[in-house]
């Protein structure tokens, strides 16, 4: 693992993290593909979400999904602030209608919805096990054509705020989530631009077991401040 760097808030990453991978940013390096297990029997622990903005015709799309141990949906901030009503598709069944959340972490850009999430639920796994240049996969729930894609990790940094990040290579989307072969989760991708770069990140699982220790009592998902995510 490479050392830990301080660095700028998340926002200011990219173009450090397209540097160091010295690769095309996007792009999976050659050589780290690797067969795509079997994910079918997970994907139901992810969920394709809309959240439906005040005056706002259109939803806007998010990936949230459920893990072991923790009772709601996890997603992006981004994907729901502003929001009064999220709408969750699981693979199988209703969809779920979510107006209130649990916690929330802007740093990090994480939040706990308030929701009955279905029996199927990722394992927590951890980054820390993992080596340089190693081939982890970011799963996508439908309407997504294939249930996960390869990424490559390549690095471990310290934004301010937002705690440790994973530097992740192949062009995985925000809201992805990060597992290892075997399924267990290790975090959620961030697609990260400094207006002329872009690169990705992981916000490692560990920082929502944090964010759950916190005093914070949750509420309605409207009485979170801001509009469309840039």
């Amino acid at each position: 693992m490479l050392p830990l760097r301080p660095l700028t808030p998340i926002t200011a990453l990219a173009g450090t993290l397209a540097l160091l991978l010295l690769a095309p940013a996007g792009a999976l390096p050659a050589g780290a593909a690797a067969p795509l297990p079997d994910w079918s029997a997970l994907r139901p622990a992810l969920y394709d979400l809309e959240a439906h903005l005040p005056g706002d015709p259109e939803p806007r799309s998010g990936i949230g999904f459920a893990v072991q141990g923790v009772d709601g949906i996890v997603t992006c901030l981004q994907f729901v602030q502003g929001a009064a009503r999220v709408t969750a598709r699981p693979v199988h069944g209703s969809p779920i209608e979510i107006t209130e959340y649990v916690v929330h972490d802007p740093a990090a850009d994480l939040i706990l919805l308030q929701a009955p999430a279905g029996p199927t639920r990722l394992a927590r796994g951890t980054f820390r096990l993992l080596a340089l240049g190693q081939t982890v996969f970011a799963m996508l729930p439908p309407p997504a054509p294939q249930a996960a894609q390869p990424v490559q990790y390549f690095a471990t940094f310290l934004a301010s705020g937002a705690g440790e990040l994973l530097g992740v290579a192949g062009g995985a989307p925000t809201g992805a989530v990060l597992v290892d072969s075997l399924g267990k989760v290790l975090g959620i991708v961030h697609v990260l631009s400094d207006g002329m770069t872009t690169a990705s990140a992981a916000v490692p699982i560990e920082r929502l077991f944090a964010m759950l220790a916190s005093p914070e009592t949750g509420g309605p998902l409207s009485a979170l401040a801001g509009g469309r995510a840039p």
